[in-house]
């Protein structure tokens, strides 16, 4: 099969995972032409890991160390403009190094039957190492003025509208239409606004017979728990990426306003002032359009 593909891996203190994702790369059945490992500047000895287990071939793989942690998104948004100045392919993988792909992924992907050339991109399913389905990372729209979606069942092949940094595979000629992931996120919904781009230009298809083994703890997140930093950027990026996309401005915008209030307002009431600071300060921030990383909200 003549498809070049190039797969970006993002990478920050996770070394055992790392080896894993990139051996599961390097055995694919439809093996990517380069592999691009993003190393938002990890401190655990990742590359002494790659060298020691002979995976730095600059054949196949390309290991780029950046001088500061940027996020997951500015990792992917890094990861995805240098393949598109350097690099000859036709498709893009992108993942974290927790994702670890089937050996037929690709395979079954580009499996001529189902036509994956009609599509600006192509996913596959997200399980947990017990088999259970990820369902939350292969979602459709259920309402264009809210953003509001729902995760599509798992075992049935179909056109999706969102799909996460977990398996995405892009063509080249929609990244040339749409640009690169937006950095400013620095992490979460990086993903949700690529595909909101990426629909405006072509569709996406979810193929379940591909599937990627997704090294993450199940949450255990109770309602009520205390917000971390983490959250901050979901609350910000979801209003960024909600006023961009919603088919009515004005709409998302009266009900994000209820539901972050809301939200502030139970917080204050459990006496956990400090969760409702974080709700407040990323709609000031998202209003104000203060993106990129906090200095507030961070590692």
């Amino acid at each position: 099969m003549n498809i070049k593909i190039v797969s970006v891996i993002v990478t920050f203190n996770r070394k055992e995972l790392l080896i894993e994702a990139v051996e599961a790369m390097i055995n694919q059945t439809l093996q990517p032409s380069k592999i691009v490992i993003i190393d938002n500047n990890s401190t655990d000895g990742t590359f002494e890991e790659l060298l020691k287990n002979d995976l730095l071939d600059e054949n196949l793989i390309i290991y780029k160390k950046l001088d500061a942690n940027i996020g997951g998104a500015g990792g992917f948004s890094e990861g995805v403009r240098f393949a598109i100045e350097n690099l000859d392919f036709d498709w893009i993988s992108l993942s974290d190094d927790d994702a670890i792909y089937d050996l037929n992924y690709f395979e079954n992907l580009f499996d001529n039957r189902m036509k994956f050339n009609e599509f600006g991109a192509l996913c596959g399913k997200v399980q947990f190492p017990d088999g259970e389905v990820q369902v939350g990372h292969r979602k459709v729209l259920i309402n264009h003025h809210t953003l509001t979606s729902k995760p599509v069942e798992p075992e049935i092949q179909r056109e999706i509208d969102l799909g996460s940094f977990c398996g995405l595979v892009v063509n080249k000629k929609i990244v040339e239409k749409i640009g690169l992931p937006r950095a400013d996120f620095f992490i979460w919904m990086d993903d949700t606004e690529y595909c909101l781009r990426i629909i405006k230009e072509s569709k996406i298809f979810y193929n379940p017979s591909s599937y990627i083994i997704h090294k993450t703890p199940k949450s255990t997140r109770k309602k009520g728990k205390p917000l971390t930093w983490k959250n901050y950027y979901g609350y910000r990026n979801s209003l960024v990426t909600g006023w961009n996309h919603t088919d009515s401005k004005l709409f998302f915008s009266l009900i994000s306003l209820i539901k972050y209030s809301k939200s502030i307002i139970g917080k204050l009431i459990r006496r956990d002032r400090k969760s409702a600071k974080v709700i407040l300060n990323s709609m000031t921030d998202a209003i104000t359009r203060n993106m990129g990383r906090s200095n507030k909200y961070h590692p």
